[in-house]
């Protein structure tokens, strides 16, 4: 089931004991549209291609090149989580590697 925070294999007996090292931001890669009142569109996913890196975490749907995106379910693609050790690097780390999706009929919340 895991272990208690205080366990020795993690040993976090109080709050002072946590040390902060760096900061994560999180952006959510959907199809909705921000001209449109944020309503879900929809297509056919002609290009995708996944961030990858030291500090990147993705939580990912089923996007893949030539899949087709439905308004009926969760608008979401994907979320990417970033790790850096100075904030002000952030906004290119989070963005930059999400620039490779693309489609002929809708725009994902890139530009946002």
């Amino acid at each position: 089931m895991g272990y208690e925070l205080a366990h020795p294999t993690i040993f976090i007996s109080k709050q002072e004991d946590i040390q902060i090292k760096g900061h994560a931001v999180q952006c959510r890669i959907t199809t909705e549209d921000p001209i449109n009142g944020f309503k879900p569109d929809y297509g056919t996913l002609i290009a995708y291609r996944s961030a990858s890196g030291f500090g990147i975490r993705l939580d990912a749907g089923s996007a893949y090149p030539g899949s087709t995106i439905s308004p009926f379910f969760d608008s979401m693609l994907v979320k990417v989580t970033a790790w850096v050790e100075l904030i002000r690097v952030h906004v290119s780390d989070c963005t930059g590697p999400w620039l490779n999706f693309a489609s002929e009929e809708w725009r994902p919340t890139l530009d946002f």
